[in-house]
């Protein structure tokens, strides 16, 4: 299925539930570069680059994150489960197990 974003063409013809393990160390790149377009990152907000102000952005990584799964398995027909969710030691790296079925 062209067009479809990488974990999406893998599965697109799953029938039964699988569990991914998902990691992301955007938290990271938030510390460092200061700035980020939410919307091309995670499909959040609108497609701009924004800086970073008050921390805001880094302290709800995880919120983007999940965003990005939820609009991706609705997009594509599937539905997920969140059974293991947390930050690594230093609070930026995300690693996450989700349960994800096709509808």
């Amino acid at each position: 299925h062209a067009g479809k974003p990488g974990l999406f063409s893998l599965i697109h013809d799953k029938k039964e539930p699988f569990i991914p393990g998902v990691t992301d160390g955007m938290g990271l790149a938030l510390k460092l570069r200061g700035k980020i377009n939410l919307y091309d990152k995670y499909l959040y907000g609108v497609n701009e680059v924004m800086k970073i102000r008050n921390n805001t952005p880094y302290s709800q990584f995880d919120q983007y994150l999940k965003h990005l799964i939820d609009t991706l398995c609705t997009k594509y027909g599937f539905t997920n489960r969140v059974l293991n969710w947390y930050r690594g030691a230093q609070g930026n790296v995300i690693y996450a197990g989700l349960e994800i079925k096709p509808e």
